[in-house]
């Protein structure tokens, strides 16, 4: 997968289920799986996106409870 590729997807799994920071937490995770190159990249962009949510709080979270 290419850089701009990446891109497109990751903006795509952002928006899973309107924007909702778990079901994108959940998503991303496993994108990450398949692509560790672009964890760093994922992170600070939901950091970003979701100043009030910490990543690993988020990911906590999303496998405690249901979306």
């Amino acid at each position: 997968m290419n850089d701009e590729d990446a891109d497109l997807v990751i903006d795509i799994l952002f928006s899973a289920d309107g924007g909702c920071p778990y079901c994108a937490a959940s998503l991303l995770r496993k994108f990450i799986d398949h692509y560790p190159r672009y964890e760093q990249q994922i992170h600070d962009k939901f950091i970003d996106k979701f100043k009030d949510c910490d990543w690993y709080d988020v990911d906590k979270i999303w496998n405690e409870t249901d979306c």
